[in-house]
Parts: structure tokens; C-alpha cells; sequence
């Protein structure tokens, strides 16, 4: 479907038959495939066979490089994998805004430290400078994309985490 007009395909389990992709893809000759998941045993295999982009979703640095090193493992190819994760990420000014936080969220019977390790590590909470270090461990183990889940979004977050973006990209 990617590269011709109209595409037929029979397979064992599947047939489409005269299927339109229009646009096509910019990337040549396909999109990257990213597959993500936590899987070791099976996934990871077929990451190393068939992906592009590996994705872990709320992993700590320690449980992605343990997936980058197995992943390295299968990949006797020796193909080029990318590396993503999705973080939970909450960007405040100071702990008693956590605090606050952390009580609207029902979530009153924690503290800031266990709210803090209960998101990621903690790693992706706090102010923009927690979060740039926290980041940076991601970074170091080699993975280079990022999806962030926001967990107080609003125009206030959206302008503080532009800062971080343009800082990022300067490292």
C-alpha cells in the first residue's frame, strides 16, 4: 500500500484486495515502525526482527537499558534501532505545588517522596531542571525519542516545557 496505487495482498490468515493509501508516505522506502510493549522473552524478538524504533511505556532508566542490552542480544543482524519511551511528566515550580497536586488527585495519603517514586522513578516530576536531569539518564542509555503524558496540562505547563524542549536541543 505504501508503494503502489492500488494494493492486493493474499496471505495465509489475511487478503485485502484492491486497497488505496493515499497520501503516501513521505519516508522512503516505508514509515518507521516502531513496536512497542515490555516484553522480553518475545516482543524484543520481534522488535530486533522487524522495528525501527523500540518504545518501553513508564519505564525507569535501570528497566530501559535492561531492554536496550536483551534487545542487543536478539539483534544479531546488527540492524539500526532507535530507542523511544512514554513518561508521565508533572512540571512544577516547588514541592508544595506537588503537595497540592498530589491532593487534588486524591492522592492525599502520599507523600511527596512516594508520589515522586510512584511517577517514573520520579524522574519526570518536578521542576524544569529535575526534569532535564531526569531526562538525561534516559539519554546516557541511548534512547532518543520521547513521548511525554502530561499530567497537569495547561498553558502555564505547555510555555514551561518549551523551555525544556529548546534546552534539550541544545545538548
Amino acid at each position: 500500500m505504501w508503494t503502489q496505487e492500488i494494493a492486493n495482498f493474499r496471505g495465509k490468515y489475511y487478503s485485502v484486495s484492491r486497497a488505496i493509501c493515499f497520501p503516501k508516505p513521505i519516508q522512503k522506502p516505508h514509515p518507521t515502525i516502531m513496536v512497542g510493549g515490555a516484553g522480553e522473552k518475545y516482543l524484543l524478538k520481534v522488535v530486533a526482527k522487524y522495528a525501527d524504533r523500540y518504545n518501553l511505556y513508564f519505564g525507569t532508566p535501570e528497566q530501559m537499558e535492561r531492554k536496550i542490552n536483551i534487545l542487543k542480544d536478539y539483534n544479531t543482524q546488527n540492524r539500526k534501532i532507535e530507542y523511544s519511551i512514554v513518561l508521565p511528566c508533572l512540571i512544577v515550580d516547588n514541592d508544595e505545588e506537588i503537595e497540592r497536586i498530589v491532593k487534588r488527585m486524591k492522592k492525599g495519603n502520599m507523600t511527596i517522596y512516594q508520589f515522586k517514586k510512584s511517577v517514573a522513578g520520579g524522574l519526570t516530576v518536578g521542576t524544569i531542571d529535575d526534569i532535564m536531569n531526569g531526562i538525561s539518564q534516559y539519554v546516557n542509555i541511548g534512547v532518543t525519542h520521547f513521548i511525554f503524558h502530561f499530567l497537569q496540562l495547561d498553558q502555564r505547563v505547555l510555555k514551561k516545557f518549551s523551555r525544556i524542549v529548546k534546552v534539550a536541543k541544545t545538548i
